[in-house]
């Protein structure tokens, strides 16, 4: 994520399973978290205004074409407000009932 003091990430160090995975990520101004299934996956520091869109957002793939996602993206959604972990993993859970 791009802010005005920089770009920020939160890695893992671990590769993911194979198969279906909910992946939610937050920044609440002082950290970017990364959530797989409704759990904490990855987080670090993190500061800063959000940088106003100057590009399409890119989902799958990294802008510029330099990566991308081999597999699916069945839906997206984005959020003006940092959500809590609890409502992450509600979300997570709500979502796997109606699979």
């Amino acid at each position: 994520m791009n802010t005005d003091a920089g770009p920020f990430t939160a890695r893992g160090k671990r590769a993911l399973d194979t198969g279906w995975h909910h992946l939610a990520g937050v920044y609440d101004g002082a950290s970017v978290t990364l959530y797989v299934d409704g759990a904490i996956f990855a987080s670090g520091p993190a500061r800063g205004r959000l940088l106003g869109q100057v590009e399409d957002i890119a989902m799958g793939h990294i802008a510029d074409g330099s990566a991308r996602f081999r597999g699916e993206i069945g839906e997206t959604c984005i959020s003006a407000s940092a959500r809590e972990e609890e409502w992450v993993r509600t979300r997570y859970e709500e979502f796997v009932a109606q699979s």
